[in-house]
């Protein structure tokens, strides 16, 4: 999600759809709730750092790796949720994202075209290809003649910029 993206959302306020959760150094104690209620609908998206008023408080930078880990942890605690759920935190890069972007719209793309494309050679797309199927956003079936299967539908992963 570009910045750009991200003040648009902010601008336009909460809703069914989006929540603001203000987030320093912890966990707010409402973002289970606000998830849930995400869950029981068609989904949503949170953001952190962002107060009730739209003020972009951010996060310590120090303590996201274990902001991570704390939702990882919650959403796995059957007490929290039953059955778990996996929710994602999306972190891809511009060039992971125009990859992606480059796969939805022909799945059947090589890396050798996507070189080409981006104008960066071959191991980088690899790599960031690599990184993609590790996310399990994307996987290869079949060999040479196959073809890039999405994992997660893009939208959720704001591949749209």
């Amino acid at each position: 999600m570009t910045k750009q993206e991200i003040k648009n959302i902010i601008q336009k306020g909460e809703n069914i759809a989006i929540g603001f959760k203000e987030s320093k150094n912890k966990l707010p104690k409402t973002l289970f709730e606000t998830v849930c209620s995400f869950l029981n609908t068609d989904g949503g998206t949170i953001l952190l750092g962002v107060d009730d008023n739209g003020k972009i408080t951010g996060i310590n930078p120090n303590n996201i790796g274990q902001l991570k880990k704390d939702i990882a942890n919650l959403a796995n605690n059957t007490e929290k949720f039953h059955p778990v759920y996996f929710l994602q935190i999306n972190e891809l890069t511009d060039r992971q994202k125009e990859i992606l972007k480059l796969i939805v719209s022909d799945n059947r793309i090589s890396r050798k075209k996507i070189s080409e494309i981006m104008k960066i050679n071959t191991s980088a797309v690899q790599k960031h290809i690599n990184t993609l199927v590790e996310k399990r956003i994307i996987t290869r079936i079949g060999r040479t003649r196959g073809y890039w299967k999405i994992l997660v539908k893009p939208e959720n992963n704001n591949q749209n910029n």
